[in-house]
């Protein structure tokens, strides 16, 4: 019963959470921002990466030198024009331009991501990575999302990982917290699904955000937290944003000032107050009623689960307590020939008791 009463409840918060899902395929674990400098080496020289039969050929817009398989030429023409256009919008979002050429390299397989991004963990599992300081961005190729099924929207990645690329060099600074840059990519690139919603109401509600502290000078290796983490960061910068601190925060930490010195001009706050006072805004938001005001249909269902599975206790108890106890203790070894017309086990599973 125990193991029955804790797969009901995963399974209803997998309910919740999928009532979210856009209509699209899932998109996989967002962007990441990798600083790895035995990258900028193996960049260098496009080549002798991944494959050493593969042939890597560049292409040159305005703003891009784009490093592409020899093979996929017409999708890095597609790639190129999108690129431009995508970065009119980053640069305007963020109102500011730099005059400096980026390099991106599609990478046609995972195996090349991961050399092209260093190799640490995010890279098994990241579909885009700017690299901090070498203005240098990594995504699949149009060929090498397909192999890897990658349903994101490529667009919408690039003006995340471009986002990166922009704040680092408009800020000048490298001690800047991920929270702060991944929120402002996310907010930059429109990246907030209903899921996100869902995500990160489930941790207000359970208690379970991750602490600011722990999204300073580090990101989550493991997706499901790398997900919330990049949750937290949306909402705490679209907090500062609508309260009118985003701006001036920028504009303070681009004339030098540390991100914290920042915050405390800016806000008057520091980080433990301001995050003290954004989890209560949180707790405000994000309750039971918006889960169920974004998907009624669904929460009804996930009710009708939860009722359905107290039903069956219910009506179990009621059907031992007509049984002695030996048979029941027989039961609970798991022997079944004195109960077999009570409940057929086939419906079951052996996980259900």
């Amino acid at each position: 019963m125990k193991r029955a009463a804790a797969f009901l409840s995963m399974l209803v918060l997998m309910v919740f959470v999928h009532a979210w899902a856009d209509t699209r395929p899932a998109p996989t674990p967002r962007a990441i921002l990798a600083a790895n400098p035995q990258s900028a080496a193996r960049l260098s020289s496009p080549k002798s990466i991944g494959n050493p039969q593969l042939k890597w050929q560049r292409l040159d817009t305005v703003n891009f030198a784009i490093f592409f398989p020899e093979d996929e030429g017409p999708g890095a023409v597609i790639f190129a024009d999108r690129a431009e256009k995508i970065r009119q919008h980053v640069v305007g979002e963020l109102g500011h331009d730099f005059k400096i050429k980026i390099k991106v390299y599609l990478a046609p397989d995972r195996d090349a991501y991961r050399e092209l991004t260093g190799g640490n963990r995010k890279s098994e599992w990241s579909i885009g990575s700017a690299l901090a300081g070498e203005d240098t961005i990594v995504m699949f190729s149009p060929r090498g999302s397909y192999r890897e099924k990658v349903h994101a929207d490529a667009a919408q990645v690039f003006a995340h990982e471009l986002a990166h690329v922009t704040l680092f060099n408009v800020l000048r600074r490298q001690d800047v917290p991920n929270w702060l840059q991944e929120g402002i990519a996310q907010m930059v690139a429109r990246d907030w699904s209903r899921v996100d919603t869902a995500r990160l109401t489930v941790a207000v509600l359970a208690d379970r955000l991750i602490p600011l502290s722990e999204l300073t000078g580090r990101w989550p290796a493991n997706e499901s937290e790398a997900h919330l983490a990049y949750a937290e960061s949306l909402s705490l910068v679209l907090y500062l944003r609508d309260n009118l601190y985003l701006t001036p925060l920028l504009a303070a930490i681009r004339d030098g000032q540390d991100t914290l010195g920042a915050l405390q001009k800016t806000t008057g706050l520091d980080l433990s107050e301001l995050e003290k006072r954004w989890h209560e805004y949180l707790r405000r938001k994000h309750t039971w009623v918006l889960l169920f005001d974004e998907g009624c249909l669904w929460g009804f269902m996930a009710l009708l689960l939860v009722l359905g599975y107290f039903v069956v206790r219910w009506q179990r108890r009621k059907q031992y307590a007509r049984l002695d106890d030996p048979v029941r203790r027989r039961r609970k070894g798991r022997h079944y020939d004195d109960i077999d017309d009570l409940i057929d086990d086939s419906k079951w599973g052996d996980g259900w008791y």
